[in-house]
């Protein structure tokens, strides 16, 4: 399947919804997805019709975060600083900045679990809807990583201290119920069958004439104009946080682990 119709972008009106289409592989998204999420997050935001933008998966999760299955890195390149500079460039800040300088309203529906790097994005959202069965995972630690994708302020921001840590530090499976009671999800929808058009139709009543389009985004710029400085310093030391761990050879050796026990399962 072409990369366009992995992740895809649908303008509905004042609706700009963006699709991850790749249910065989949980919503996995490799480097290039990651890139190609953020550039549509850019066209949304070049579309004058459009005030919201809304993120949905296909299948029964959000995203099971980074694709990490392909060629790996030859053993020259595995401790190559100018090798995983670029990479954690693209994936780490461009896309983060993609989300959390976002000036349209942005929802995420959550229609199945959300992992690492998908999870740290989302959390940027102004919206976030979801399934009853949902849940948040941001194993960084076990992978001998540190927090990305914006999510060392964001998740703070959003969820609390408290369960920050417990997200990032521990690297804990959060359920939805949890993410609804410290506000991270602001709405639950029990029913799993049609959530697409349940959260379309509750979006079409949510932001209705009523609503003065450009006070919507002119408020939404004065609420987050200091999140988004604080990001801009902070994502530059969460991406050498991980640069310094790749170069040393810690997260290639943690996953390495974590496939090993995948095969050894199935024998």
């Amino acid at each position: 399947m072409a990369e366009e119709d992995l992740v895809r972008l649908d303008i509905n009106g004042i609706f700009a919804i963006i699709t991850l289409n790749n249910p065989k592989k949980f919503n996995a998204l490799t480097q290039s997805l990651y890139y190609r999420l953020a550039s549509l997050l850019r066209e949304a935001e070049d579309n004058s019709d459009v005030y919201v933008t809304v993120l949905i998966g296909e299948g029964a999760f959000f995203s099971a975060g980074a694709d990490l299955k392909g060629k790996p890195p030859s053993m020259e390149d595995m401790l190559s600083r100018p090798h995983w500079l670029p990479k954690l460039v693209n994936n780490n800040i461009d896309v983060a900045r993609a989300f959390y300088s976002h000036s349209k309203i942005l929802v995420t529906a959550l229609n199945g679990p959300v992992i690492g790097l998908s999870a740290a994005l989302i959390s940027h959202s102004d919206f976030i809807y979801a399934v009853s069965d949902a849940w948040l995972m941001t194993p960084f630690t076990s992978l001998g990583l540190v927090a990305e994708g914006g999510s060392s302020v964001a998740f703070v921001h959003r969820m609390g201290q408290g369960k920050a840590n417990e997200a990032l530090l521990l690297g804990r499976k959060i359920p939805v119920s949890e993410l609804a009671q410290v506000g991270f999800v602001n709405k639950v929808f029990e029913s799993k069958s049609n959530f697409r058009e349940q959260v379309m139709e509750y979006l079409q009543q949510t932001f209705g004439e009523h609503l003065v389009k450009s006070s919507l985004l002119g408020t939404k710029d004065l609420m987050r104009r200091r999140l988004v400085r604080e990001q801009d310093e902070q994502a530059p030391l969460e991406m050498f946080g991980g640069l310094d761990r790749f170069c040393q050879g810690i997260p290639q050796a943690k996953m390495g682990e974590a496939l090993s026990k995948s095969k050894a399962s199935r024998l």
